[in-house]
């Protein structure tokens, strides 16, 4: 008999409908049948990249299992290059998720990180040097525009993950990019494995611990989220609205250095970083998006700047769609 796995906000995920991004590999194909055996209300979003020979079989996978459970099932085709394909697959992944929750009215986006992503992560800041900020990654739960982001595994190993599989024969893919030694992730895994293995338990009371006190050091999440847009009000201290804008980056795929966190300090929270993301600030607050260029014609420009939207940030504004804060 395995351990019984808890699910991170459990009773939450009984109110109101739930879509989740699904997969098909060990940690989501978990989460689905954990879900059915809580009798949880939920449908499953999946995109198809095709990166891998098993893409196709993995997609078949998701529509039969939504279909012998009566739940729906939605696909994007999302073919990438494979130029700085991580950040791309993320924000296109997202793209579609928040789509699907505006549009079929879904209160909650689950996703199946577990405890070691969590410490791949841990490890990877503390390599890189980080801050207190960005040095825990992802919360158990999130607010974003209109929805909430839940991640139920959050406390549960890769290990345990495998196990519920194998005892109750559920059928999963491996995702064969995991083996592929290029991404810093991969080459931390070993060791949060090795680590894992040993001292679960301490590294998780760890994580609770720093959770608890970067909400006391950082207070709650006052940012707005639309589409690949970050806004929020100016914060008090400096290291509040570094703080925020770390997250927001990291939820558009980029990491700052140390010494783009000088430059953005010296700069006044107005500067593009690398050609990729703008940070402008105005009356209204900070504001993060990626960087475009392209030319704005008068009357949208005009509102832009009527709605203190900052200039640098504008042409994603224009290029999305959007000409007011919401």
């Amino acid at each position: 008999m395995g351990k019984i796995i808890q699910l991170q906000e459990e009773e939450r995920l009984r109110q109101g409908k739930n879509l989740l991004g699904f997969s098909g590999g060990v940690d989501s194909t978990a989460l689905f049948f954990l879900l059915l055996e809580r009798e949880i209300p939920f449908d499953i979003a999946l995109v198809n990249y095709h990166q891998r020979a098993q893409a196709k079989e993995e997609e078949s996978y998701a529509k039969e299992l939504a279909h012998r459970h009566q739940k729906r099932c939605f696909t994007l085709s999302c073919p990438l290059g494979p130029s700085n394909f991580e950040h791309q697959a993320r924000l296109e992944r997202y793209r579609f998720f928040e789509s699907l929750i505006h549009q079929e009215g879904y209160a909650r986006l689950l996703l199946a990180h577990h405890l070691g992503d969590r410490l791949e992560w841990l490890l990877m800041r503390l390599a890189q040097g980080s801050s207190l900020s960005t040095l825990l990654g992802f919360s158990s739960r999130e607010i974003r525009l209109g929805y909430e982001l839940i991640r139920p595994l959050g406390e549960i190993t890769k290990e345990a993950l495998y196990d519920y599989l194998h005892q109750h024969q559920i059928r999963y893919f491996e995702d064969e990019s995991n083996r592929d030694p290029k991404p810093l992730r991969n080459r931390f895994r070993p060791l949060s494995e090795t680590l894992l293995k040993e001292h679960a338990q301490g590294l998780l009371q760890s994580f609770r611990f720093l959770q608890e006190e970067r909400e006391i050091l950082y207070g709650e999440d006052p940012r707005i989220r639309r589409d690949s847009l970050f806004y929020f009000p100016s914060q008090e201290r400096e290291t509040q609205n570094l703080h925020l804008i770390d997250l927001s980056l990291k939820a558009l795929g980029y990491v700052m250095s140390q010494g783009e966190r000088q430059e953005l300090l010296k700069s006044g929270f107005c500067v593009v970083l690398k050609g990729k993301v703008a940070i402008g600030r105005s009356e209204r607050g900070i504001f993060i998006a990626p960087f475009e260029r392209v030319i704005i014609p008068k009357a949208q420009r005009e509102r832009l700047r009527i709605a203190k939207i900052p200039p640098k940030v504008r042409p994603y504004c224009f290029m999305a769609g959007i000409d007011s804060l919401l």
